[in-house]
This record gives C-alpha cells, sequence and structure tokens, in this order.
C-alpha cells in the first residue's frame, strides 16, 4: 500500500473513530484508537517526506553543516565521503532513516565546493591548501602561476611567461590547483 493511499485509509478510519466518539458510543476506547491513528498518520505523512538518497548525490547535513557525498548503499550500510575541516573522510551509515531529516540535498556551489576538496585530496592536500612550488590556474584566464609566496589569504608567483601576479584566494578569481610542488619536482628530477 502507498503512503498516499495508508494516508487516506487512516483517514478515513480517524474519521469514522470521531462520529463514534460524537455518537457517545461505548463500545471501544474511542480517545486511544483516535491517538492511534494520528501516530500512525503521522508515521506516514514522515515516510511521504523522505528524500531518495542516492548513490553519487551530494547532501548538506544540517545538524553539522558539512556536504556528504553517498558512495555505496547496500541493505543495511550506507558508505558515505563527507567534508569535515577541509579534509575528506569516509564513514558508513547503519540507520540511513535517522538522516533523512537532517539531510538536504546540496546547492551546486556546495557541490562545487566538495568536488573541490576532492580534487585537493587527489593531490594530498586539504581543501585550498596551496604551497610554495604548487602551479595554480586561475578560472576565467589561461594563466598557469607557480606560487612563490603565500601571505595570509593571498598568493604570488609568476606566470609561465614571466609576469609577476599577485591573487587574493578570498574573494578573488578561483585558483585551481594545477601541479603541486612535489608532483613538479618529481618532473624535473626525472628530466
Amino acid at each position: 500500500m502507498s503512503g498516499k493511499t495508508l494516508k487516506h485509509e487512516l483517514y478515513k478510519h480517524g474519521s469514522y473513530l470521531h462520529s463514534l466518539k460524537e455518537s457517545g458510543s461505548e463500545f471501544v476506547n474511542i480517545d486511544d484508537e483516535i491517538e492511534k491513528v494520528e501516530e500512525l498518520f503521522q508515521l506516514a505523512s514522515k515516510k511521504d517526506r523522505q528524500p531518495t538518497l542516492a548513490v553519487g548525490e551530494y547532501y548538506l547535513d544540517k545538524d553539522v553543516n558539512r556536504i556528504v557525498k553517498i558512495e555505496n548503499h547496500e541493505t543495511g550500510y550506507t558508505e558515505i565521503v563527507y567534508l569535515s575541516d577541509g579534509k575528506l573522510l569516509r564513514s558508513v551509515l547503519y540507520n540511513l532513516e535517522d538522516y533523512f531529516e537532517k539531510w538536504n540535498p546540496a546547492t551546486a556551489e556546495q557541490i562545487a565546493t566538495f568536488r573541490r576538496a576532492e580534487h585537493f585530496a587527489s593531490k594530498g592536500r586539504k581543501l585550498d591548501e596551496f604551497r610554495v612550488g604548487d602551479r595554480v590556474s586561475l578560472h576565467g584566464t589561461d594563466e598557469i602561476v607557480r606560487i612563490e609566496a603565500l601571505r595570509g589569504g593571498a598568493i604570488s608567483g609568476t606566470t609561465e611567461s614571466g609576469n609577476s601576479y599577485s591573487i587574493s584566494s578570498l574573494g578573488g578569481p578561483t585558483v585551481t590547483l594545477f601541479q603541486t610542488a612535489e608532483e613538479l619536482q618529481e618532473v624535473e628530477n626525472n628530466e
């Protein structure tokens, strides 16, 4: 029976109980029955509101304000990856239903942040962890900048054409880690 059909049946039964109560019937404890029907109706309504959590989808956990990605779902458990303090961490959840009320679908901006964190993690870094010697690309340009100094939220460096660049990573253009200093060193040592 679907949730809507169940709610309809509960509503009809509840209406029947209310009419029995109004007629003064003593056949059953009607107040107890009405309370049970109301609880079942609430439960059926709650099940209708539960989002379908899907593998590969991103959600915002409102309780702890972190972005979550469903990696795998099997009967009885779900594997997730979540962003916490700039790091991607893995966890296994056993009662996914407990999270339905706390999770909302992630916004496009939150998904973009999570994907940036995945990119940094693939380089062995926390989100937005830049180091001197890294090569970064600037969104909206074809420029690749080699970082020479980091001061607070500012990145200073030189482009491949030799031009000096200073970028505020806070509120400036989106900076994408192109090549880590360690990767660049490996390339230089192999030549």
